[in-house]
């Protein structure tokens, strides 16, 4: 057996050796294989809610909001709960042109960016970057989740 590669699999279940596996560059040294597992419900769900950016996912047939995180919450000054009975389209103003434009975007390509303005709950508008992609959630269901950026202070700053 000598010259042939020697390798070692960390695993409780038995598998064939990843292409990925690399040469051990030694005799003797133990060489560990990282096998990337999706990541569960729970641990998406406990990334969403615990992210910094504030983000929403919608349905998108009809822009029905059926969960966003407690920092999207905080920048628009909605309870979730008050969130949660929203569509996306209260949130932009009316006939918001920027947010249509977002809408056309990502129904073509499945993802868009785009600048808007946000409606805070207590009426002062909020100039924001929108990034949206679409998605197939459980039973086949179209939905976007959508993550919006404060751009309010870097605009004052501007016109200062």
């Amino acid at each position: 057996m000598t010259g042939l590669p020697v390798y070692k699999l960390k695993s409780s279940m038995p598998a064939k050796q990843p292409s990925s596996l690399k040469q051990m560059p030694a005799r003797g040294k133990v060489l560990s294989a990282h096998i990337s597992v999706p990541p569960s419900d729970r641990t998406r769900h406990l990334a969403f809610d615990n992210s910094f950016l504030p983000n929403i996912i919608s349905i998108v047939s009809d822009g029905k909001i059926i969960d966003v995180n407690q920092a999207a919450a905080r920048l628009l000054g909605y309870s979730k709960r008050a969130l949660l009975s929203m569509q996306m389209s209260e949130l932009f103003s009316g006939a918001e042109d920027d947010f249509g434009l977002m809408l056309k975007q990502r129904s073509k390509s499945g993802h868009a960016i785009e600048n808007v303005t946000a409606l805070k709950k207590n009426g002062k508008q909020l100039s924001c970057q929108i990034t949206s992609v679409e998605f197939t959630g459980d039973n086949n269901v179209k939905k976007a989740v959508s993550t919006l950026v404060d751009r309010s202070e870097g605009i004052r700053k501007q016109k200062n």
